[in-house]
């Protein structure tokens, strides 16, 4: 219920900070939403899968957008010390603030590559057996992929991000934005 809640205010906030920071002006406001689904690879700890929640704001200008997301991973094993057993959760939610360069444009061609990053507020989580502790941590995104069009009113995009912080994650994403009006 917990982190529920904060993936809902994680996704309110880069929703709604762009538009007071910014104003109403400058073609920003909510262009599109989406989903996405990823492979992560976690620093020390075995691959699995993540989901997410993003938001086209629209282009600041220069070939620049901007796209907060949400995005959380979960990853479950057993370890063994001295024929101790235990099983460990670690788990991860991150709201993240990135933009986006579109080296063709923001709006131009039917596949657009990009490269970008931004700042991340995580929370992470690890429970072992009788042992719960979590934390927030500030991080870096570093990412890079390619837009292209799926229809006039769908936008697919793959990527590869790194986030940097406490422990450094890799993602291979892919997702769909759903465009808001014409």
């Amino acid at each position: 219920m917990r982190r529920g809640m904060i993936a809902v205010l994680g996704l309110a906030i880069v929703l709604a900070v762009p538009s007071l920071v910014l104003g109403a002006g400058g073609g920003i406001g909510i262009q599109g939403i989406g989903g996405q689904v990823s492979f992560v690879k976690p620093e020390d700890i075995d691959g699995t899968f993540g989901l997410g929640m993003h938001a086209d704001l629209g282009e600041i200008g220069g070939g620049v957008g901007l796209f907060p997301s949400v995005t959380f991973w979960r990853k479950s094993w057993e370890e063994s010390l001295f024929g101790e057993k235990w099983d460990t959760t670690f788990t991860e939610i991150a709201t993240n603030a990135d933009a986006r360069y579109y080296f063709l444009g923001y709006d131009t061609g039917t596949m657009r590559p990009f490269v970008g990053g931004g700042l991340a507020l995580i929370y992470s989580s690890v429970s072992c057996d009788d042992f719960d502790d979590s934390d927030m941590d500030v991080g870096i995104n570093i990412l890079g992929g390619a837009d292209f069009d799926i229809s006039d009113s769908m936008i697919g995009f793959f990527e590869a991000r790194y986030k940097i912080d406490g422990a450094d994650v890799l993602k291979l994403t892919g997702g769909v934005t759903f465009l808001m009006g014409g």
